[in-house]
């Protein structure tokens, strides 16, 4: 201030440009907004809020009816994931993944008409993996072995949570394995959770499947072989339930 003496003058002014130097050095982190405050870049991706899964089961006459929920939750910089399972295959691991697609494979994607929607059918709908719900959900590839499993009625509870901005950061990161089923999000495209799909997979080895069922890769035809899908749609207004229709999931 105006009447200090010169020594608090100049803290004052080396402090201010201190801070003018993080605050412009932080611009990938921050951006400012019309009204001239400062403001999280999450929250200007518009991608706040409360979503949630409704599920249809798949290929019911081998892995019976899965009865499955889920609900995903940002704030600020958090993701939190949360998703129930009931009547699943018993003592199953269970891959659970977040694809780029927004249509659920069904039987009108049934190519050989054996009555299963195989895991190489169900890939030509789905497309690229974009997020494994794993133990990470800060990355695609860590924790990408770890999945739940069920307990020997078929109930399991998947529950994780992790940082949003390495979570973006990871996905518009260079895709170092074009290959892979793992795809990443193109140059400037910003992360859109409403309308992706969530695919649940997964049947005991010792379960027999028709010789007509075709895998991915070198993963077993059993490891990867869909059991339910869902659309994730963004809860409004304190909604309880998702306002879109089951069957809008499965138009083609």
């Amino acid at each position: 201030m105006k009447n200090k003496k010169r020594f608090h003058q100049l803290a004052s002014l080396v402090l201010g440009v201190y801070i003018m130097s993080v605050v412009s050095g932080c611009n990938e982190h921050h951006v400012k907004s019309g009204s001239g405050r400062v403001s999280d870049p999450i929250v200007e991706l518009g991608i706040e809020g409360k979503y949630e899964v409704k599920f249809r089961p798949l290929n019911t006459s081998l892995a019976g009816i899965s009865n499955a929920k889920a609900k995903v939750h940002i704030v600020a910089d958090h993701i939190n994931v949360e998703l129930e399972m009931q009547d699943s295959p018993p003592l199953t691991l269970h891959s659970q993944f977040i694809y780029t697609s927004s249509v659920c494979p069904s039987d009108i994607h049934d190519a050989n008409k054996d009555g299963f929607i195989d895991p190489q059918e169900a890939a030509k709908v789905l497309g690229p993996i974009l997020i494994p719900l794993d133990s990470d959900l800060s990355s695609q590839m860590d924790g990408i072995t770890q999945f739940p499993f069920s307990d020997s009625l078929g109930k399991y509870h998947y529950a994780q949570e992790g940082l949003l901005s390495h979570l973006i950061a990871d996905l518009q990161s260079p895709d170092i394995n074009p290959k892979d089923e793992l795809g990443k999000l193109n140059h400037g495209q910003q992360l859109k959770l409403d309308g992706k799909v969530i695919v649940i997979q997964g049947v005991p080895e010792d379960l027999y499947v028709p010789g007509s069922i075709s895998s991915i890769g070198t993963n077993s035809d059993r490891v990867t072989l869909p059991i339910a899908c869902g659309k994730i749609s963004r809860v409004l207004l304190e909604e309880s339930e998702t306002s879109e229709s089951e069957e809008d999931i499965w138009q083609k």
